[in-house]
């Protein structure tokens, strides 16, 4: 379906929804979190006039051929597993815009203690819609960003991610969100887990429990930081 989409430059409504139909059967019964982000400007195809392709059908169609080269498989654990577990907060800061900081500390229980800060300025807001207010874009970022930076660490793990941001939290536990930057950053998160075979319980946590909470703002010099964690840390 997608190739003749392409080959003829034309997506009709009614072939929209054939295709999101076989998408939707293949998250829901094969893929799950993987195969549900990058379809928002498809689903949005079934209810417009417009039959010619767009550079935006045409990205998702890459992402979605990313997720069937990839073949994840649907793993849902209810028994106890080889898997070692990581513990992992993050957190980030939004004090003017274009200007955001973030932070994550991961606890492994064979005693590895990880950490990390970054500051995010006009690059990379300059990839996102004007709004001026991205705090639930910077907090998936921070998720995003400690995957691709430490993947070692959550190769073949089992992790228990806990986050404060109630919309960035959402985007992860459902695989998507209708907002086009965080269902990509979603889509990129579940295919990185994906590929590094980690499975990843997410859940909230009170802004006052999070222990990320600190570095997100001043950054090393947190004062939780330094006496809590900054001497057992890499």
């Amino acid at each position: 379906m997608m190739l003749h989409a392409e080959t003829t430059n034309s997506l009709s409504p009614g072939h929209a929804s054939k295709l999101i139909g076989s998408l939707i059967f293949l998250d829901q019964g094969a893929f799950a979190h993987v195969a549900r982000a990058g379809l928002n400007h498809l689903k949005e195809r079934q209810y417009t006039a417009q039959t010619r392709m767009t550079p935006d059908l045409l990205r998702s169609f890459s992402l979605i051929r990313a997720v069937l080269d990839l073949q994840p498989r649907r793993v849902v654990h209810v028994c106890p597993s080889e898997y070692d577990t990581l513990v992992v907060v993050s957190d980030a800061s939004q004090d003017f815009p274009q200007q955001g900081k973030a932070g994550m500390l991961l606890a492994h229980q064979h005693g590895l203690r990880v950490g990390s800060f970054i500051v995010i300025d006009d690059p990379v807001f300059s990839m996102w819609d004007s709004h001026p207010t991205k705090i639930a874009r910077l907090e998936l970022l921070a998720v995003l960003h400690d995957i691709l930076t430490f993947p070692s660490h959550f190769r073949g793990q089992k992790v228990v991610w806990w986050i404060d941001n109630v919309a960035s939290l959402m985007s992860l536990v459902k695989g998507r969100d209708d907002s086009h930057e965080l269902d990509f950053m979603s889509q990129l998160v579940h295919l990185l887990l994906g590929h590094l075979h980690c499975h990843i319980f997410c859940e909230w946590t009170p802004s006052a429990s999070n222990w990320a909470d600190g570095i997100s703002h001043p950054g090393n010099s947190d004062p939780w930081w330094r006496e809590h964690v900054a001497s057992k840390c890499t």
